[in-house]
């Protein structure tokens, strides 16, 4: 091999370790109260075969997954439900954790909750799916200049589990947003021992995907919200109405 292909070959596998760097999200989060776990990520809780390491599912979160998986099965063969695109073997609708910020359905309340909270506008730097009480969970970082580094956790996500297709996906939240995307957050008290993750409601997510305004499934038909065209537009009616001079 040439020098000139060795040393193009070095630049591309640097970069290709910084983007890795750039998009890591932690391998797991424990609560502040009791040190135990609330999300760990894929990589950390699975071996390469999907198996589940010992210790990330406890007997009930087996069982249950087990029982969905022949309920769903069974729904099935009965024509009650169908194999959907993503071909999944168990299905899961959210999970409401301990700590998590409570919904609004409307942009009043929504402006209300801005009030109470905190607001926190940034950009999305990593995205990983990974396991919160038996169920994929996604955990997105945000880099925000006023705010630094934090985490939201969002009730969607799929992971192969011990050969199962197992997915999770909360009605009540949009798909998580993708790296790159400008986002911001309402949020309140972080869950994690290190003060850095946030379960905001699914209302209180908002973020801009490919020039498009994405709020939570529960916004969508507020007349109220109709007006804004862009995230910057939202940021700043929910911070002015965050300031104490408002």
């Amino acid at each position: 091999m040439k020098r000139s292909d060795i040393a193009v070959l070095l630049v591309l596998l640097a970069s290709t370790a910084t983007a890795a760097a750039e998009s890591a999200v932690r391998d797991r989060f424990s609560f502040k109260w009791d040190g135990a776990p609330i999300w760990i990520s894929a990589g950390e809780a699975l071996n390469t075969d999907s198996s589940v390491r010992p210790g990330v599912l406890d007997e009930f979160q087996r069982d249950e997954l087990q029982k969905r998986r022949e309920l769903l099965r069974a729904q099935r063969r009965s024509g009650i439900s169908t194999q959907d695109d993503r071909g999944c073997d168990v299905e899961f609708v959210g999970y409401v954790a301990e700590g998590g910020d409570p919904g609004v359905e409307t942009f009043e309340a929504l402006r209300d909750a801005a009030i109470e909270r905190t607001v926190i506008s940034g950009t999305v730097a990593g995205s990983a799916v990974g396991i919160h009480f038996g169920m994929p969970h996604t955990v997105l970082r945000i880099e925000s200049g006023s705010a630094g580094t934090i985490y939201v956790i969002v009730p969607h996500g799929r992971l192969r589990l011990d050969g199962m297709m197992v997915c999770n996906a909360d009605p009540l939240y949009s798909e998580p947003a993708a790296i790159g995307d400008a986002i911001t957050v309402i949020v309140s008290k972080p869950l994690d021992e290190t003060g850095a993750l946030y379960w905001p409601a699914g209302s209180s997510i908002v973020y801009e995907h490919e020039g498009v305004l994405v709020v939570a499934p529960f916004l969508r038909d507020d007349p109220a919200l109709h007006r804004f065209r862009s995230l910057e537009a939202l940021t700043a009616a929910l911070r002015k109405e965050h300031s104490p001079a408002s």
